[in-house]
């Protein structure tokens, strides 16, 4: 974590950042204003607190002073909660200071959610007086941390959804995000229509022997419940923010 395989030291140390990371895992420290009920049910309270106490920090002390014109590092705040607002241009950056450092940005959620190893959490000199029993103990809970957190990124990235979330950020997919909105529209539009079709039929406004062809085929599609299930392919589910999982203590 600490050293490159010939041992010299890493010019930006895992544990650095580590630590970096987990001062801002305690989002009580910090008053970003009050949020407003429908953000706090969009976002969890890592979201609201710990990630923009994070990103308040790195864009303080993290920028580069050439970079400081740039209107991508400034700072604002939402006028009526106080809130830092991070742009979608500042998330990339963040993310990418994270993954040089941490190896993956995700490696912070983790470090929020479930904090870091007591061996990582203070200065080695701390434990210098510790017998032998306990030192074992916290290199097994650093081994069981370091070993969660790497199979959570993996398990992460071989999520099913992981695809098209790719897919959906991507550069080179701008013709498939289009063709894929374009789809959504018309399946909800055939939802819309399907359901006020068969709304008339059933309140006797309209006979279905009356309807064209294609309506036809349209009340009966929304009746089987088709047209429902085809507008619900079309819809992409954004994955749950990452937590990562624990792993039970290894044993030696």
């Amino acid at each position: 974590m600490l050293r490159n395989k010939d041992g010299s030291s890493k010019e930006n140390t895992f544990l650095e950042w580590c630590r970096k990371v987990a001062v801002h895992a305690q989002p009580d420290k910090f008053d970003f204003g009050a949020a407003s009920a429908a953000t706090e049910h969009a976002e969890s309270v890592l979201e609201q607190n710990c990630y923009k106490s994070l990103a308040l920090d790195l864009l303080t002390n993290e920028v580069w002073p050439q970079q400081r014109s740039d209107p991508k590092f400034k700072i604002r705040k939402d006028t009526a909660t106080g809130q830092i607002s991070v742009s979608n241009p500042q998330r990339s950056w963040i993310n990418a200071l994270l993954r040089k450092n941490l190896g993956d940005y995700r490696a912070a959620y983790y470090i929020f959610n479930h904090g870091l190893p007591e061996l990582l959490d203070a200065p080695l000199k701390r434990y210098i007086s510790l017998n032998k029993s306990k030192l074992q103990s916290m290199i097994r809970e650093l081994m069981t941390w370091h070993a969660s957190l790497l199979q959570s990124i993996l398990q992460r990235q071989q999520d099913p959804g992981m695809e098209h979330a790719h897919m959906c950020s991507a550069k080179d997919q701008k013709e498939w995000r289009r063709n894929r909105q374009e789809e959504k529209a018309r399946a909800a539009a055939d939802l819309r229509e399907g359901q006020a079709l068969a709304k008339e039929r059933d309140s006797g406004k309209r006979k279905f022997y009356t309807m064209s062809a294609t309506e036809q085929q349209l009340v009966e599609d929304y009746d089987a419940d088709r047209l429902n299930k085809r507008y619900k392919q079309t819809k992409i589910e954004k994955l749950p923010p990452f937590k990562g999982k624990k792993l039970p203590f290894l044993i030696p």
